[in-house]
């Protein structure tokens, strides 16, 4: 599991910064292995999935019976799926949730101690792990003793209302190479790339590990691929069950760093990969932030007329380690560790009412250049419009607009910071001056913060992903 630690000892760079929205985006829970590997030397079968055989929890009961490896013995009581969520997984996801009441509701007294449908928004990728890792934060975050009598609405969450997830053509909470052929064709082409580079490096690790995998060599593109080999590994260590001494941290780290390349690596070489991957997340969170800004310019009766739709204060998303891992590589600041278990990523926007003038970039629209070539279009996107001076759409305040008529009262600026870990990570693309609070890289100006993602913003995803196999 990650940890978390949250405090409001130091949360808040300046005193005269206020929260204003936070978008929390989170691993699932441990798991099983998402294939059977290694029979020889990890169980087969694991039997750590008894609180999701409880009654009244799930209404079947699902029971393993494809025989799998040589000498497999019969399946037992809580038995796991493969891929599914395990008890430790839940109790881990839970201890997210509470840690996220602890900050947000006890700490900060950002969302209300009870569930507010006006103020919460959650959603998770259709899959079982996420679906059930969400379920356990939201229980961790207003625990049964909050909740009271409150009857939910929806019966896919049996906690809260605003509880969604998508059509897997329609998904972008992970990188959705499942719809997007172009976006298959780049990752597939990728991989071929890393195999070739970071093959030669795994060669050496043949001796030590071959034999688990049946004197197979461990390679980016064997079978199982070296990052098949560590994910039973990860899966394995983190559910508590021993792990070979062969492992060790070195050895670990030649298997993470050529996996990583592998799968994150596109994201340091194609633009066009970050925009098909990733762009219509990050360009949803941007859009989210923005919205809201224009809403509370407009008053309270605003944000509240809005948060009837998807306008909300706190939104918990269940995702994936390649959801993180590519939100972060796409702003320039993965750490090239591949995400634990229950990692997470916290977006938050803050305002400030007293922070002194800084002059500001502005977004190009459509009459200026395209940011990037996987970002081409004519036509102002709906991001520039909101940033942009010359356009006619709302645009966030900055220190140098009035918010009422009083002209010698400057509107609130606002302000993004994206924490990992519960550790604040630095943007590159706001470290310039007048790009973050002053004294403080790591927080975003919202306008240095949209204009970066704006770069990776597609106005035509679905045409953009027809051109399979097109250079």
């Amino acid at each position: 599991m990650s940890t978390f630690s949250p405090s409001k000892e130091g949360f808040y760079p300046v005193p005269n910064l206020k929260l204003e929205q936070v978008h929390i985006y989170s691993r699932h829970g441990e798991r099983s292995p998402v294939r059977v590997r290694m029979p020889e030397t990890f169980p087969a079968r694991w039997n750590l999935c008894m609180i999701g055989r409880r009654p009244g929890l799930l209404r079947v009961n699902r029971v393993v019976d494809v025989p799998r490896g040589s000498k497999s013995p019969p399946g037992g009581e809580g038995e796991c799926l493969l891929g599914e969520l395990t008890d430790q997984g839940r109790k881990t996801t839970l201890a997210l949730g509470a840690s996220l009441r602890k900050l947000y509701v006890d700490e900060l007294g950002f969302i209300p101690s009870k569930p507010d449908h006006a103020a919460l928004f959650f959603r998770s990728t259709n899959m079982e792990r996420t679906i059930e890792s969400l379920q356990q934060v939201i229980a961790g975050l207003y625990p049964a003793s909050v909740r009271g009598n409150w009857i939910p609405h929806v019966r896919i969450s049996p906690l809260l209302r605003f509880f969604e997830h998508r059509n897997m053509t329609e998904e972008s909470l992970l990188p959705n190479t499942f719809s997007c052929a172009r976006l298959k064709h780049l990752d597939r082409r990728f991989t071929k790339m890393a195999a070739e580079q970071w093959n030669p490096s795994l060669a050496p690790l043949d001796k030590k590990l071959s034999k688990f995998i049946g004197g197979k060599e461990i390679r980016v593109d064997g079978t199982p691929a070296a990052s098949g080999i560590m994910d039973t590994v990860r899966a394995a260590e983190s559910n508590g069950y021993p792990v070979p001494t062969e492992f060790d941290p070195e050895t670990r780290k030649v298997l993470e760093n050529a996996i990583c390349h592998e799968w994150f690596g596109a994201y340091y070489q194609s633009n066009e990969f970050r925009t098909l991957a990733m762009g219509p997340l990050l360009s949803g969170l941007s859009r989210d932030m923005a919205e809201w800004v224009t809403a509370t310019t407009k008053g309270e009766g605003a944000v509240e007329e809005r948060a009837k739709t998807t306008l909300k204060k706190f939104s918990v998303l269940s995702c994936h380690d390649t959801t993180l891992a590519g939100m972060l590589a796409s702003l320039d600041c993965f750490d090239h560790k591949w995400p634990d278990f229950t990692a997470h990523v916290a977006v938050e926007l803050f305002s400030s009412s007293s922070h002194p003038s800084t002059s500001l970039p502005t977004l190009p629209t459509s009459s200026s250049s395209p940011p990037s070539p996987a970002a081409v279009s004519s036509k102002p996107s709906f991001l520039s419009s909101l940033f942009s001076s010359s356009s006619s759409s709302p645009t966030p305040p900055s220190s140098t607009t009035p918010s009422s008529p009083s002209s010698d009262q400057a509107a609130p600026q606002h302000f993004v910071r994206l924490r990992y870990q519960s550790q604040p990570v630095t943007l590159p693309a706001c470290e310039a001056q007048g790009d973050h609070l002053e004294g403080h890289p790591e927080v975003c100006t919202l306008e240095a913060f949209a204009r970066v993602v704006e770069t990776i913003t597609t106005r035509d995803w679905e045409g953009d992903c027809a051109r399979s196999g097109r250079e």
